[in-house]
């Protein structure tokens, strides 16, 4: 009989003929063994994820995930912490590259208002709505970007002393998310009562408000009673929201918040101990130090309370312990000298202390375990490790009031935040590793890798520099097509402006995300930007005897005379107001190339009370007057919007011109008579949220949005859909500026310089600045630091496989490569 067949191998060669590396043939169950070794480092999971389809595969199983973060096994790693302070980014990573987060990765742009932090625990971190009065709080993952707000109960809006706590609901992990939360909130009410009540994500709904039977020591009763009778504005804002920010601990099934004076409000959420209580911390006497360097904190791995303070440098941490007769106190655990935690330069003189230097020293918040200290200093903020007594300074020059660690492992549900890669670049030896690493891939795992890279022409360009393998991959047309589909809306390179006062072209953004100004420089100064669109510029020669359009990113221009027979400074006496747009010809309603595309000019004059509108075509290279029509009154210098198939600009008077692409229609729309009033600036043409003609006015810090409805009957009007408060956005103070009636006396506060047509992005210039605010979001950006007054062009583009790098990029292309 013969033998049987010998059992297929494991080994295979590929297409080309070579043979697979060793890890490929290793059996699965092997491999998740070896992976499971792996440090929890947060680079860790993100890089194994990226070796191949089967590694991705492995590393995203729950039932992975489930062993890999079992908290018996390991700790989530400290990734960074986040703060309150609006001087730098809300998130400070802290680890070294490639475990490091870029703060980017977790900024708060996304979620509308401005959001305090409250706390962090399981990967997830509480915040709330510090100017609706703690009217909602919010729950957000920094690294899925999933987010869940929640309202608070109108009764807890006026207390005081409030606190909150973010848990995890049930037995699940916090770490094998998404979990039901749990939200403890806690306040003191005005008759002296710590109070308590919990929410739960699962429901939906919160719980009884739990209120504590114990009396309150006399020291803290005496404070709060002068507090709620003599409370005033200065006093809530400077003072208790101070209090309210303080990082929570939890401990087992208790939840402690830090009040003043060394006292602790106590929450035990336990089902059959469901109580609230306010307990002293160690004694006031034993240590001087001001509020804000005494922390409370997790001692023993978290099992049990712990205090912090600092006194003349020196750590004091207490522990909170039971006594054999059942009753608890204080006990001293450790006192560290500054040489053990801080570098021998930030120690001060007993004379130094004495002049007050113990005031910019002190605690900030401690990690989940209390194994981690964050400490403020002369020089700006280091995390402590209290274990190995190491030390490092992880944000220099700034002062906090408190911090709040966020951990967390890796998520492979969603995108990671993108870890750094400068250690790559840092060598010739790391980039030729990098650039072989980069051959290993299959092309449509870097095609997909790419699509997900940030929308900015910059991103795109810096890739191709890489390779030619990738070089052709971004060039390719269908790679294009997919990349704007996914990301939609152009970013925007910066602004064009025809003021003589600043530069003709300012661009926005940061470094790397940032164009050169020289590149956007026009053909000729002396000639005026009429409108941006679609990544084109029309310009007009200063006699209007000559037009342009030009592609920044290509350097394409072409020149369109303008014939006598409609040009209206020929054809009348007086020289009339005019405007012009360049539109697209190939009728695209997404934001394809139309750098390449045939386009055509529509030109709008008014003069002696008309308007008319010519047309020009660049595949006819032909004028022709295509309507005209009575006007109120003469054409703004703005620019016109397209809505739809519709063109529109601002009259002087508080009109709008109307020309219909597709029937060749001019009429005029009145604005609502709610505007007549408003400084004509401040009134602008935008798109409303379903798609058709919308308008924005702007009174005083008050944004009113408009919308053009067909009402019954067909009867058509505007409709107010959105007031907002720029004042509760933006980093402005109200200035008391003289008024009359309803008018800013001359000059109005804040005016609108100019929006984005095709997004809902409006600049704002105030006295200290230029602002970029996003209307659905009400996320904000300081862009410039000058007060412009000018009108604005804002210029919008995806990246273009004709791009002239050496004109367009030369300068990003050098700091790139210099890193």
């Amino acid at each position: 009989m013969d033998a049987p067949p010998p059992p297929p191998s494991h080994r295979r060669r590929d297409d080309a003929g070579e043979e697979p590396s060793p890890v490929s043939v290793l059996p699965e169950e092997v491999l998740v063994e070896i992976l499971h070794l792996l440090p929890p480092s947060p680079c860790s999971l993100p890089h194994l994820s990226l070796v191949c389809k089967r590694w991705r595969r492995l590393v995203s199983d729950p039932a992975f995930h489930r062993r890999f973060h079992s908290p018996h096994r390991r700790r989530p790693p400290l990734l960074g912490f986040f703060h309150n302070s609006f001087n730098v980014p809300c998130f400070v990573p802290i680890g070294d590259p490639p475990d490091r987060v870029p703060a980017e990765a977790f900024s708060l742009r996304r979620h509308p208002g401005r959001w305090l932090f409250l706390g962090c625990r399981g990967g997830r971190a509480l915040l709330a709505s510090p100017f609706s009065a703690w009217r909602h709080l919010m729950v957000w993952d920094p690294l899925s970007g999933d987010h869940h707000e929640i309202p608070v109960p109108r009764a807890f809006h006026q207390r005081y002393f409030r606190g909150a706590a973010l848990l995890c609901s049930g037995a699940g992990e916090c770490c094998n998310r998404p979990t039901p939360s749990l939200v403890a909130f806690a306040f003191i009410d005005q008759r002296l009562r710590p109070s308590a009540c919990i929410y739960s994500s699962e429901s939906g709904e919160w719980g009884e408000v739990v209120y504590g039977k114990a009396a309150m020591p006399g020291d803290l009763t005496f404070i709060l009673d002068w507090y709620f009778r003599h409370i005033d504005e200065t006093i809530s804002v400077k003072r208790i929201s101070a209090i309210d920010m303080k990082p929570p601990v939890l401990v087992g099934d208790v939840v402690y918040w830090l009040l003043v004076r060394n006292h602790i409000l106590e929450f035990n959420m336990d089902a059959e101990k469901l109580a609230v209580d306010v307990i002293s911390g160690p004694d006031p006497m034993y240590f001087l130090s001001p509020d804000w360097s005494v922390q409370i904190m997790p001692a023993e791995g978290g099992t049990k309370l712990g205090f912090g303070a600092v006194r003349k440098l020196y750590l004091h941490l207490w522990v909170f312990e039971n006594n054999s007769d059942n009753t608890t106190c204080w006990m001293i655990s450790r006192i560290i000298p500054p040489d053990l935690f801080l570098p021998p330069e930030l120690w001060p003189s007993e004379e130094d202390l004495g002049r007050g230097l113990k005031a910019r020293f002190g605690l900030l918040g401690f990690n989940e375990d209390g194994n981690v200290a964050f400490m403020q200093t002369t020089i700006g903020v280091f995390m402590v490790q209290l274990d190995a007594m190491q030390f490092k300074l992880v944000l220099p020059s700034e002062k906090l009031h408190a911090v709040h660690p966020y951990s967390s492992f890796y998520l492979t549900e969603k995108p990671a935040p993108c870890f750094s890669l400068k250690p790559y670049f840092s060598s010739p030896s790391l980039i030729a590793q990098g650039v072989t690493m980069a051959y290993l891939l299959p092309e449509d795992v870097l095609i997909e890798i790419f699509l997900h890279l940030p929308k900015h022409p910059t991103c795109l360009l810096g890739a191709s520099l890489v390779c030619k393998q990738w070089h052709c991959l971004i060039t390719d047309q269908k790679f294009i097509q997919r990349f704007r589909a996914i990301h939609q809306t152009p970013p925007v390179l910066g602004i064009f402006t025809n003021s003589i006062s600043i530069a003709r072209f300012l661009p926005i953004g940061n470094s790397p995300e940032c164009v050169t100004a020289g590149a956007f420089s026009l053909p000729d100064p002396y000639w005026q930007v009429l409108g941006c669109r679609r990544s084109r510029v029309l310009l007009a020669s200063s006699s209007w005897t000559s037009l342009q359009v030009w592609n920044p990113m290509t350097g394409n221009r072409q020149a369109v005379p303008v014939t006598p027979d409609v040009n209206p400074r020929i054809n009348y006496g007086r020289v009339p107001e005019s405007h012009a747009a360049v539109l697209c010809a190939a009728g695209h309603n997404d934001h394809g190339d139309c750098g390449s595309c045939p386009f055509f000019i529509v030109w709008v004059f008014t003069n002696i009370g008309h308007a008319y509108i010519s047309k020009y075509s660049s595949e006819k290279r032909t004028w022709e007057l295509m309507a005209s029509s009575p006007a109120p009154s003469e054409i703004d210098s703005r620019p016109g919007i397209l809505v739809g198939n519709a063109m529109y600009w601002p009259l002087k008077s508080k009109h709008i011109l109307a020309f219909e692409l597709g029937t060749s229609r001019l009429y005029h729309i009145k604005c609502p008579s709610e505007t007549h009033n408003v400084y004509r600036r401040n009134v602008h043409i935008m798109k409303a949220e379903d798609g058709g003609l919308g308008l924005a006015d702007l009174t005083g810090f008050d944004l009113r949005l408009w919308a053009w409805e067909i009402h019954s009957e067909n009867v058509t009007g505007w409709v107010l859909r959105r007031t907002i408060e720029l004042g509760a956005v933006l980093p402005l103070e109200v200035p008391s500026l003289l008024s009359t009636g309803n008018h800013w006396a001359r000059r109005p506060p804040i005016r609108i310089l100019g929006l984005v047509e095709d997004d809902d992005l409006f600049f704002i210039s105030s006295e200290i600045g230029v602002f970029a605010v996003q209307l659905k979001s009400l996320q904000f950006k300081k862009v410039f630091e000058a007060d412009v007054s000018a009108t604005i062009f804002p210029y919008t583009s995806f990246y273009t496989a004709g791009a002239d790098i050496n004109m367009l990029f030369l300068q990003f292309v050098f700091r790139w490569c210099a890193k």
